[in-house]
């Protein structure tokens, strides 16, 4: 633990909070607004699911406005949109592979290529007002569905509450748990860990539990970084409170049964006896459908072709959509994120665990998993030994401002 918060900082080259107060310091520049306001944007996703229109027609105007922006910006192609250029050529090929072989409607292919020329135009505007921009979107998400569920507005079922018209709670918690991640790398730990609260409670409330995990990672490296930028006396009076307090919850409270409580471990319907609410089952279903289609894969939207459950995990659903091209599509992307996490990353990399092991996505533009994307991507291409960049003031990948150096990031001791 001494090693990787040496220094005071849990994470390497994450420069410590400009002492600027924040809206000079979000912003310094033309940039910098724009990079916020793109956030901003893919946060209003959820505009979607509450006022009950088709995605596609919100996808289409996003990804316009990033293209229209990208011209505005003039900025010449950088190391961050490179970095992403790999692994989308090799999806291509493989969905287009798998399209063709399983006969499948041109729409498959379609979302695809749709899914890649958001990274790609979304790659110029990752900088830490970006990630701020989504995460803000987002705080009004969870304050509007908190005002709704107070009302009685939104339903339930066997106490799990929908998302917006109905819309899976599974939906809700991933764009929340996007949302926290994306505050978690805009590096305003302070803001972030002050409007947690906000953001976890809808998600209790959906019985999402592989984001509330994730959220809680979240809540932990954020406070982590709070504490070791407070004074040593500042820093030992919260440390005496927290052990009072830690001490009092275990006099008090039962530990164990509020653990049960927060992720069902005895709820008949998704935990006693359900074994992790099916899981199993679903990994098993997409280990045989691998099986039965090993070099093309069964081709993406396979479960409702074939009549077998969802996979419910992130490498599993690229097997069996895509067979071996699948394979190296995880090898392409493991490299990237392991490059990331032995340049002492690795505690950005945290909440993503539950989330890639549990959840039901893969190639999709839903807020998660793309932000994960785009965080590999980005953090990829400052780890390469080779990238340099280079930019004006004006330019919205400046290092700076992504909140990395440059330079080749030292691993942690």
């Amino acid at each position: 633990m001494r090693g990787m918060l040496k220094g005071g900082r849990a994470f390497p080259l994450v420069k410590a909070p400009n002492r600027t107060p924040m809206n000079a310091r979000a912003f310094a520049n033309p940039d910098e607004r724009l990079c916020q306001f793109v956030g901003m944007l893919d946060g209003c996703l959820f505009l979607s699911y509450l006022l009950g229109f088709e995605q596609a027609y919100f996808y289409a105007v996003s990804i316009g406005i990033k293209l229209l922006a990208v011209g505005y910006l003039r900025s010449k192609p950088t190391g961050f949109v490179s970095s992403s250029v790999p692994f989308l050529l090799l999806l291509l090929a493989a969905e287009t592979a798998s399209s063709v072989l399983n006969e499948l409607e041109p729409l498959a292919f379609l979302r695809v290529i749709v899914f890649a020329l958001n990274i790609l135009a979304t790659m110029n505007f990752i900088c830490r007002a970006y990630w701020n921009g989504l995460f803000l979107a987002n705080v009004g998400n969870a304050s509007i569905y908190l005002v709704m569920l107070q009302v009685g507005s939104i339903e339930n079922a066997f106490g799990r509450y929908f998302y917006y018209n109905l819309a899976h709670p599974n939906l809700g918690s991933e764009l929340f748990f996007g949302a926290s991640f994306a505050g978690l790398l805009s590096q305003r730990y302070k803001q972030v860990l002050f409007l947690m609260p906000l953001i976890f409670v809808p998600v209790f409330m959906m019985q999402g539990r592989a984001a509330e995990l994730g959220i809680a990672a979240v809540a932990i490296l954020c406070g982590i970084q709070v504490f070791w930028r407070l004074s040593p006396s500042s820093q030992a009076v919260l440390f005496v409170v927290a052990a009072i307090s830690v001490a009092v919850l275990l006099l008090w409270l039962d530990v164990g049964s509020l653990l049960n409580k927060l992720l069902l471990l005895d709820d008949k319907y998704r935990g006693q006896g359900t074994d992790a609410s099916g899981r199993s089952g679903y990994w098993a279903a997409a280990i045989q459908v691998w099986i039965d289609h090993p070099i093309f894969g069964a081709g993406s939207s396979y479960p409702s072709r074939l009549g077998v459950p969802q996979a419910h995990n992130f490498f599993l659903y690229a097997l069996a959509d895509y067979g071996l091209i699948g394979i190296a599509l995880i090898v392409v992307l493991v490299v990237q994120l392991g490059s990331v996490i032995a340049a002492g990353y690795w505690p950005f990399v945290l909440p993503l665990v539950p989330m890639l092991i549990f959840n039901d996505r893969f190639i999709n533009l839903n807020t998660y998993p793309t932000v994960m994307f785009l965080f590999v991507f980005a953090y990829f291409a400052t780890t390469r030994r080779s990238t340099r960049i280079v930019g004006s003031s004006h330019s919205a990948m400046s290092g700076s401002r992504v909140g990395v150096t440059a330079e080749q990031p030292k691993t942690m001791t």
